[in-house]
């Protein structure tokens, strides 16, 4: 079974990848959520090329952190902090800090999960001004229940990238409720695949995706504004291409169809009618150099340059 990429388009790298090449990564993704240490000393190498060599190319990025269940928070926040501001620290383009709590091997009745869980984001909180996103599967998540059965109820103060890898994730637009952490109700990002390949990328790669919400939030929704006018015109279309990546024209108007032909940066093309799928994404209908369908907007990402065509 091939599995597709869901867009908003979503990866995290640490070292373990080796240097990669971003110009040659397709597609490019819309958020690169990087390694940037783990307990109380642990840094990732590549964290400050991969962190500066985004911020070159504009791409959206995130840093995170491997949560040590067996460390006080302090140590590790302190960690993390040094590390991301040897790197250049954050930006407006940079989503905010990330815990990750995939790995609890501990006995959470032994040990102080909770309060240093809950510390290690209050501290993250307090150097950024944003509310830090967590990691964590529903299992681990389970590790933190009181001796009388009860979820800490701090859930919902803080953003969940949850980590759910169905068999065949092209039938899921979103994890059902039942798997996400007792607690939540909704989810910021969605780690489905863990065992990925791209372009550009040697071996395996985990693939994520963004809420509508959340990439709203982080300004990857298109304004309306935009969509509006282009509703008004009635004419063929003249557009541009106007991704440093390129674009790829597909069978029908879905990141997920069938792809006839890519086009790079700055090919002009010719369409007839435009798709408004919703208030953040349109499609137009090309019909040179090729018949097909070419993304305009996508969660935010501008694909073509529209004009009326003479």
């Amino acid at each position: 079974m091939t599995k597709k990429i869901k867009f908003p388009f979503v990866i995290d790298v640490s070292s373990w990848k080796g240097s990669i090449d971003w110009n040659n990564v397709y597609p490019r993704p819309d958020l690169v959520i990087c390694l940037a240490s783990a307990g109380a000393h642990d840094i990732d190498d590549l964290f400050p090329i991969h962190w500066n060599n985004l911020k070159h190319l504009q791409i959206k990025r995130g840093a995170y952190h491997i949560f040590d269940p067996k460390i006080d928070s302090q140590p590790q926040i302190n960690n993390y902090v040094e590390t991301v501001e040897q790197s250049g620290g954050f930006d407006s383009n940079c989503v905010a800090p990330i815990l990750d709590a995939t790995n609890l091997q501990c006995n959470p009745r032994k040990t102080p999960l909770e309060r240093r869980l809950r510390q290690c984001l209050e501290e993250m909180e307090s150097y950024t001004g944003k509310t830090p996103i967590l990691l964590i599967s529903r299992r681990y998540w389970s590790f933190l229940k009181d001796r009388k059965g009860n979820y800490p109820d701090w859930a919902n103060d803080y953003l969940l990238w949850t980590p759910w890898y169905p068999s065949d994730p092209n039938i899921y637009n979103r994890p059902p409720i039942n798997t996400l952490p007792n607690g939540w109700e909704e989810w910021a990002i969605w780690k489905y695949d863990e065992a990925a390949t791209i372009s550009g990328i040697t071996g395996y790669i985990s693939l994520s995706t963004l809420s509508e919400s959340y990439a709203m939030q982080i300004g990857l929704a298109f304004e309306n504004d935009s969509i509006s006018y282009l509703q008004h015109k009635r004419t063929k279309f003249e557009a541009t291409i106007v991704t440093n990546e390129g674009a790829i024209i597909r069978r029908q108007s879905s990141m997920n169809s069938k792809m006839l032909a890519f086009l790079a940066k700055d090919s002009k093309i010719i369409g007839e009618s435009i798709e408004f799928i919703n208030d953040y994404e349109a499609w137009l209908h090309v019909t040179k150099p090729v018949s097909g369908w070419c993304p305009i907007v996508h969660t935010g990402r501008i694909y073509l340059s529209i004009g009326a065509a003479d």
